[in-house]
């Protein structure tokens, strides 16, 4: 991966601004913001004081995070504004919803994660890529020995940190029983 020298960090107060906007706009702290673009908290500090001239892949986790198209770091060191991503619903977004009478177990998967560093003791990521591209993920995990099973199809750019993080920020504002009253049901 390329460093991005050619970008204007001259400019980073406009991109600090940008991103203090968006992560008010998402309710979401600066740790947070961290945590799903896969970074310290201080690497990101230095990103929006200047002090850091990230790689490309670095840039384009720090959009997905705040939900920005690409280029869109680009766009406001240069001047401009970010675009932000039509595609990916506000936060605090849909629940994600149950697993409808269906085991994971039973069903065919293109990968499967347990453990550190993204995973707790007791939960399961696994993932499947979908006829247009996307990646449908199920997280299980096993709470007083009863299983709980939630699925949310993603854009394949999304980081497995990402979607633990997301699976975990809409557990907390939606339990299972809220998902099942509300009509939600997986496929």
């Amino acid at each position: 991966m390329s460093t991005q020298t050619d970008l204007d960090w001259q400019n980073a107060a406009a991109l600090d601004a940008a991103l203090e906007r968006r992560r008010l706009q998402l309710d979401l702290e600066w740790k947070d913001v961290a945590a799903r673009a896969e970074l310290s908290t201080q690497a990101l500090r230095d990103i929006r004081n200047g002090a850091s001239r990230p790689r490309a892949r670095t840039i384009r986790r720090l959009e997905l995070a705040v939900q920005w198209e690409p280029g869109s770091v680009r766009r406001v060191l240069g001047g401009g504004e970010p675009i932000l991503m039509e595609d990916q619903p506000p936060q605090p977004g849909p629940p994600p919803e149950p697993l409808a009478s269906r085991n994971p177990e039973d069903l065919e998967w293109d990968g499967e994660l347990r453990g550190e560093p993204h995973l707790r003791s007791g939960e399961v990521l696994r993932w499947r890529r979908q006829p247009d591209g996307d990646i449908r993920y199920v997280l299980s995990r096993v709470t007083d020995g009863e299983t709980e099973s939630v699925w949310y199809t993603f854009s394949p750019e999304r980081t497995i940190g990402f979607v633990v993080q997301y699976f975990r920020e809409q557990l907390d504002k939606y339990s299972l029983d809220k998902i099942d009253k509300a009509g939600h049901r997986g496929a």
